[in-house]
């Protein structure tokens, strides 16, 4: 999402909101490219009839937790507050570099 909204309102010199009507378009196919991609994954699987429900699970979890992260960074960008946002990528990225 960020990434995609930096290209939207850097690149394209466009409005905050319009970079997030944008956000808006290609999130979606993003998201579904990566469901693509990991379909074969999902098939080779050799215990998916054990796990088909875990995996439905996290499906929509994952589906409600994007909807509502999306919610909230628009809600972000259109407000113009983008340190908050900075300073969750700084944390973020001092967890994943502290436990990896």
């Amino acid at each position: 999402m960020p990434g995609m909204a930096r290209c939207c309102n850097c690149c394209g010199n466009i409005a905050r909101n319009e970079a997030g009507n944008h956000i808006k378009i290609f999130f979606p196919h993003v998201s579904f490219s990566g469901l693509i991609l990991s379909i074969s994954d999902l098939l080779n699987d050799p215990r998916i009839t054990e796990l088909i429900l875990s995996y439905t699970a996290a499906f929509f979890a994952s589906l409600i937790a994007s909807y509502f992260s999306l919610k909230s960074f628009m809600s972000i960008m259109e407000k113009g507050n983008l340190v908050y946002f900075s300073m969750y990528c700084f944390i973020v990225g001092a967890v994943v570099l502290i436990f990896t």
